[in-house]
């Protein structure tokens, strides 16, 4: 997550994919043809644009609620967070 995950991603996780036989091009997974595919559909890309948008309000949200109340308070919404998913999808479905 973050910085590091990223950075992990791509320096160590990717190559490795890249070099294991597999059904996507020939290997495992292949990050350049997932990046030509992302960026020449333009509904995956507003998905994609919007779950990074999501997750950075997130976030923000998260490091407002610990410096105005208290970690405490966070770490009871981040508890919360399954039963409100899981109440939501039962409204939606």
């Amino acid at each position: 997550e973050g910085f590091w995950g990223t950075l992990i991603m791509l320096v160590v996780i990717y190559p490795i994919a890249y070099m294991i036989p597999g059904s996507d091009h020939g290997s495992y997974e292949n990050f350049f043809e997932s990046c030509i595919g992302l960026w020449n559909n333009p509904d995956l890309f507003r998905v994609a644009v919007g779950y990074l948008f999501a997750i950075t309000t997130y976030n923000v949200a998260a490091i407002f609620v610990t410096s105005l109340l208290e970690s405490v308070w966070r770490s009871i919404l981040e508890n919360f967070r399954p039963i409100a998913v899981w109440g939501t999808d039962l409204v939606l479905f």
